[in-house]
């Protein structure tokens, strides 16, 4: 008996199961061929509206960020992420952020799946099923739109995972580089205030000097400044004029040294030398 029953056995599994199953079953249901009755895009819509149930998160954070309400929770790091939004502290790495793109992504992704079908089959009441559809996929790039600014737009085909996480990386990259550029921004800021105190301080000793000068020498400043386009002084180096290199008499340098007002014969330039 043990000996028929270990056959038997043996023939089942050498047949396989291909014998008794079919491997295509005839009502297999995908992507493609999900659209065949008015019950399936009403099914779909049903599916892109579910990821409104997320819109709470878009008021809540405007909330908190608008100083209109609190994070609140137990501590600090109960949403952590929503601590951040309130303090102002957050960057790229937020999970509540992260949140509102993945489901806003995932909502006009479920549009675009119904709009991708939307010649397949008519009946009654497809085109408010499609202005639905579109509807929503504009709902869902607002909310983008208003919480993270130039986003990739995608009105042509269904994001997979894969796509989507790419999409989020880049967007977390651009953040990162937008992020360090704003560094940069704040402490150009910052050197350009000093230069600007520096400049006004200069200006005022400037002044300061000017006027225990001739108006004469002041008017010949005025002509060479506009003339030379702002390079008015130049030192003696080498008997030559620094600002053209024209030849320095003698005569002129000993004048220099003696710190009076000496031009220069070419350019016209207020020439001064140093001692050593």
């Amino acid at each position: 008996m043990k000996i028929k029953l270990y056959i038997i056995t043996i023939g089942l599994f050498f047949s396989g199961c291909s014998d008794f199953l079919e491997i295509d079953p005839p009502y297999t249901q995908d992507a493609e061929n999900f659209f065949e009755r008015q019950e399936d895009y009403e099914r779909a819509l049903v599916g892109a509206y579910d990821l409104l149930q997320g819109s709470f998160l878009n008021i809540w954070i405007g909330e908190i960020a608008s100083d209109n309400a609190i994070a609140g929770g137990e501590s600090v790091t109960d949403t952590e992420g929503l601590h951040e939004i309130e303090n102002m502290s957050h960057d790229a790495v937020n999970n509540e952020l992260r949140s509102i793109w993945r489901w806003n992504y995932a909502g006009l992704t479920r549009a675009n799946y119904i709009l991708e079908f939307k010649d397949k089959i008519d009946f009654e009441g497809k085109d408010q099923i499609i202005a639905e559809c579109q509807f929503l996929r504009a709902y869902y790039y607002f909310q983008l739109v208003k919480f993270f600014g130039d986003v990739p737009l995608i009105l042509d085909k269904r994001l997979g995972a894969e796509e989507a996480k790419e999409i989020e990386e880049d967007k977390s990259s651009l953040d990162g580089i937008i992020s360090e550029l704003n560094t940069k921004k704040d402490s150009l800021n910052a050197k350009m205030q000093e230069v600007s105190e520096e400049q006004n301080a200069l200006k005022s000793e400037r002044d300061s000097v000017a006027q225990n000068i001739d108006s004469d020498t002041m008017s010949k400043y005025a002509e060479i400044y506009e003339a030379r386009k702002g390079l008015v002084v130049a030192e003696i180096l080498d008997n030559s004029c620094e600002g053209c290199g024209a030849m320095v008499p003698p005569q002129s340098i000993n004048e220099a040294l003696s710190q009076n007002i000496v031009f220069c014969g070419n350019c016209s330039r207020f020439l001064f030398k140093s001692e050593n």
